[in-house]
């Protein structure tokens, strides 16, 4: 990629311009039948939640810290951060294996210390045992 077609993809996380891009693929395709959850929560209960915080912010008047410590940074600085994580994750390399575009980081001494040990570093397992090869039916079933 070029560096103005990359610094153009900063600058709209940045400045949140990619925020209907966000909230419209989240979810878009996900369909994982054997990872169901068992107990669900009912409906009422996420519009419950909503409602409750709302009342709170409102009661409490907070919501200008709601919208500028959480919201907003979470539609533009995390967006920049995710993507500069997913840039540092891969070498993108034409034709490459996964072995040879998503390598094992391992940490420094220090870096341990910052960093929470949840397995980002071993990042081709991500690749080799994604959700779709572990989750995928097969078609005998």
């Amino acid at each position: 990629m070029k560096a103005d077609q990359l610094g153009k993809l900063f600058l709209t996380d940045l400045l949140g311009l990619n925020m209907w891009q966000l909230i419209k693929g989240k979810n878009v395709g996900v369909d994982f039948p054997l990872f169901k959850r068992q107990r669900r929560l009912p409906a009422w209960v996420r519009v419950i939640y909503y409602t409750l915080a709302a009342v709170i912010f409102t009661v409490t008047n907070s919501w200008d810290n709601f919208l500028l410590y959480w919201l907003l940074p979470l539609l533009t600085i995390f967006q920049v951060i995710v993507r500069w994580g997913a840039i540092c994750e891969h070498q993108y390399i034409a034709n490459a294996t996964v072995a040879e575009c998503s390598p094992i980081i391992i940490l420094q001494w220090w870096e341990k210390l910052l960093f929470p040990n949840l397995n980002f570093t071993l990042h081709p397992y991500h690749h080799y045992f994604s959700w779709n090869s572990i989750f995928k039916p097969s078609k005998g079933t």
